[in-house]
């Protein structure tokens, strides 16, 4: 499977807040009479916020980190205490320290020192891509089986020549959307931290857009007609569209297509007549094996 898929217009992300993390280590913690960390302060907590349940919250390397009245929310300026910001949300960077045993699953932090919103920066990574297949309030399912959540703190954000551009937030079954998540891209269900495309796949107007999907089980001779799990025959021919396109698509070889039809290759489309006991493809726009891909 593809890892990150990145548009013209976008590339790798940034983590501006990580920057400077080897530095912080400690080399000494101390406690003062109140309580409150002292010193160099040490780094053993690490992570994005991908869950928070009370005052539990998960990072994405799946470590979960007990918050209480005792822990401190503070880091050094300039030989200074600060207090930080002890509001921790989904997607937040978090450096911190414990006292206990900072290997197991299951952490107290003892302090919180760095505590900020993960910015996505002016290259934008790409993890999550599909074609909407259904919309459920604020639950998207993607053609792959991935459902993505959207929720308030969902940016819709592009960028161009430098620019941030606002991305239209009205998500519609067949649209191509791509996007961007801080938490476990591999998950069946993931919380969009960004969509920064969200485009409408051309077809004939006041027609559906996606009504050929599933999965080929057995391939013609000439390579130009698959049966699908449905029961299904597609032809190709040299009028089918292959791919995404228009302005708002990645570029042919970032999509998932491949440039052949196999068996095991998941399939997305549209007919004209979906109806008809064979169908001819008037656009392929995912040909891709998830198991086993080919690029």
């Amino acid at each position: 499977m593809k890892k990150l898929l990145v548009l013209a217009l976008v590339g790798a992300m940034t983590l501006s807040t990580m920057a400077g993390c080897s530095q912080q280590t400690a080399e000494s913690i101390g406690t003062s009479e109140t309580g409150t960390v002292m010193g160099d302060i040490a780094i053993n907590i690490e992570g994005v916020v991908s869950e928070i349940d009370g005052n539990r919250i998960t990072l994405d390397s799946g470590k979960v980190v007990i918050i209480n009245d005792d822990t401190a929310f503070e880091t050094l300026n300039v030989g200074e205490t600060v207090e930080i910001d002890d509001e921790i949300k989904v997607g937040n960077y978090i450096q911190g320290f414990t006292s206990g045993d900072a290997e197991a699953n299951e952490v107290t932090a003892d302090v919180i020192n760095t505590n900020e919103k993960m910015e996505i920066s002016s290259k934008i990574a790409i993890n999550i891509e599909g074609i909407v297949t259904e919309v459920d309030g604020n639950k998207i399912t993607l053609d792959t089986g991935k459902e993505v959540i959207i929720n308030n703190d969902t940016e819709f954000v592009t960028e161009n020549v430098g620019n941030f551009i606002e991305v239209d937030r009205n998500i519609e079954v067949g649209n191509f959307i791509q996007g961007f998540t801080f938490g476990d891209a591999e998950a069946n269900t993931v919380t969009a931290d960004a969509i920064s495309s969200n485009a409408v796949l051309e077809a004939p107007m006041g027609s559906a857009i996606v009504n050929i999907e599933g999965v080929i089980t057995e391939v013609s001779e000439d390579g130009k007609s698959f049966l699908l799990d449905t029961g299904k025959w597609v032809t190709v021919n040299n009028e089918t569209e292959m791919g995404i396109t228009g302005p708002a698509a990645a570029p042919k070889d970032e999509q998932y297509f491949e440039d052949t039809f196999r068996v095991g290759n998941s399939i997305a489309g549209f007919t004209e007549d979906e109806n008809a006991a064979e169908l001819v493809a008037y656009a392929i726009y995912t040909n891709w094996n998830w198991e086993e891909p080919m690029k």
